[in-house]
């Protein structure tokens, strides 16, 4: 059965409305809209303790209002029903109020749109960067440890509950695959061996591991086996789930692979539509701000794909806000699923699920639908310290703590599975589990 909630607010901000129509459109608040309205007793008001209304949200007054200048943001938990929620306040504003059924204990709205505005990125407070972007670091869910808490869809559970009084009934978690195809093979030509032997020594890989990688060679190279990263008979799913692999087409920078030739693009597309996966472009590290590359690139997977392409991920997740969010939008993309960490596990945006990014400039939504990343297992290697037991204990807790009410994108390359048997990791068995679990 369908509720509208009339709200009434003293606070008038397109970022309240953004945010309102964020929760009004996630899945976790389906049945439920929240409507604004003029009317000071409304059954729900966001404003101040003096105000008539049955429910009571009160407004931080600080994330909505910000233009410029410094600021600062702490997470605080508060116990909500079994739930510890995570408040996004600043110091110098902070004000909890006694929670009871009736009286939520923080300003809930400005808590999900700090995340899902990604305003910490859009002004950053720190000037340490990596890969030109705000430090992971110093993003603030990393910052208290809490990344791998999808803290966003906890506070849109609890105004549900808030809303109807009633415990909200959990639901199997989404499963979303993706892959990044930036090596379309490990052996590109019979010098490639020379490469591989340079990266076997500076990765400090084991003594034991060495003939395996110069049998593979030899295999591929003069026996005519499929190369190591040649794995899209199992790599690809059947499953009838959202699916999408993005392809790297264009090399521009050092931190670029090789771009693949026409034939091995074209195979990798087929191998792909034969197991009904959308496409998705993988641009350039250099391309995350030119336009005119990006539509390069787009055009000549449309090509490729006889079909318009509209999903990007930036490599390295190279994303500048705005210029990314701009150049992306100029050239048509629809959908970005870029926004996830490098080097963690877990919700840069705090949320899994799909929505629309904000854009300050105009301080609007653009109309591009946003993929957050939860789990890349590069990022988890990164994380595990190279270390099996470390990854192995990272991947099963992660997917064991968000089996319910969390929309999990995930993104295996095609080329990290030979890395992961070098270091003795089950890679593939922990893939094909995971796709049976939330099948």
């Amino acid at each position: 059965m369908n509720r509208t909630v009339r709200l009434y607010s003293i606070v008038d901000s397109p970022r309240l409305d953004y945010t309102l129509q964020f929760i009004n459109d996630h899945p976790l608040f389906a049945g439920t809209q929240l409507v604004r309205t003029s009317d000071p007793s409304s059954e729900l008001a966001y404003g101040d303790a003096s105000m008539s209304s049955s429910l009571f949200i009160p407004v931080q007054g600080y994330f909505f209002q910000y233009v410029s200048g410094p600021w600062e943001a702490e997470c605080h938990a508060h116990t909500w029903q079994s739930c510890t929620l995570q408040a996004v306040t600043a110091q110098s504003t902070r004000s909890d109020y006694s929670p009871d059924e009736n009286v939520f204990p923080f300003d809930l709205f400005e808590s999900i749109f700090f995340h899902i505005s990604r305003f910490e990125e859009w002004y950053p407070a720190s000037q340490n960067q990596e890969w030109d972007m705000l430090a992971e670091s110093d993003h603030l869910l990393i910052k208290y440890g809490l990344e791998k808490i999808p803290v966003v869809d906890h506070l849109v559970k609890a105004l549900w509950e808030f809303v109807h009084k009633k415990t909200f009934q959990s639901q199997k978690s989404t499963l979303r695959i993706t892959h990044d195809i930036d090596h379309y093979r490990k052996f590109s030509s019979r010098w490639s061996i020379l490469r591989k032997l340079a990266g076997f020594v500076r990765h400090r890989r084991p003594m034991r591991k060495l003939f395996p990688l110069i049998r593979s060679y030899w295999n591929a190279q003069w026996k005519n086996a499929k190369d190591p990263y040649d794995i899209y008979s199992w790599l690809l799913t059947d499953l009838p789930i959202d699916k999408t692999i993005y392809l790297f087409l264009e090399g521009q920078h050092p931190l670029d692979p090789r771009p693949p030739s026409d034939q091995e693009l074209a195979y990798v597309i087929s191998q792909a539509q034969q197991k009904e996966y959308a496409v998705g472009m993988h641009p350039s590290y250099a391309d995350w701000v030119d336009s005119s590359r990006l539509e390069k690139t787009k055009k000549r997977l449309e090509k490729h794909t006889g079909t318009q392409v509209d999903q990007s991920r930036q490599h390295y997740l190279h994303f500048h806000f705005p210029k990314t969010l701009h150049a992306l939008h100029r050239v048509g993309i629809q959908s970005d699923s870029s926004l996830g960490y490098n080097r963690h596990v877990g919700f840069r945006c705090g949320t899994g699920f799909p929505y629309r990014l904000y854009d300050f400039s105009k301080e609007r939504s653009i109309p591009i639908l946003e993929y957050p990343i939860a789990f890349m297992d590069s990022a988890c290697l990164h994380e595990a310290k190279l270390q099996k037991d470390n990854f192995e204990s990272i991947f099963n807790n992660f997917f064991q703590s968000n089996e319910q009410d969390a929309c999990l994108t995930v993104n295996f390359h095609n080329s990290f599975f030979d890395e992961a048997r070098m270091r003795s990791i089950a890679a593939k068995e922990l893939y094909v589990a995971l796709l049976t679990k939330f099948a």
